[in-house]
């Protein structure tokens, strides 16, 4: 009977203050929610950039998906009239080709964000 009641009052503890390990993972999951959220938002201003890994395109390498085109870029002369010659996908409204050396990045033309990249070496 002593046993029972052990195993009773052991329930009615755990029941009244809850599981530990699953509070404990909870709060571990909105710290990880908040640190990615901060994450995005760095990468959105460009907190990223100097830290990326992989090769981006330009001359230096450092234009990755996700990136504001340079302004230096953005010109009449680098817009891929003929994707098709270049064996391109054709780019969705709003958007266009623009290439960088040898590669080719899908552009937004409203803002300039680099949505696609084509690697050609």
């Amino acid at each position: 009977m002593s046993s029972r009641h052990l195993m009773l009052t052991l329930v009615a503890v755990f029941l009244i203050t809850g599981n530990p390990a699953i509070a404990q993972r909870a709060d571990h999951g909105n710290d990880r929610d908040r640190f990615e959220h901060d994450q995005r938002r760095e990468q959105d201003r460009g907190f990223e950039r100097g830290r990326r890994e992989g090769r981006g395109v330009g001359p230096r390498h450092d234009i990755h998906q996700g990136d504001r085109l340079p302004p230096e870029y953005r010109g009449r002369h680098y817009v891929v009239e003929n994707w098709r010659a270049h064996r391109l996908p054709p780019p969705r409204k709003g958007y266009q080709w623009v290439q960088i050396g040898g590669d080719y990045v899908l552009v937004s033309i409203r803002n300039g964000v680099v949505v696609q990249i084509v690697y050609t070496q």
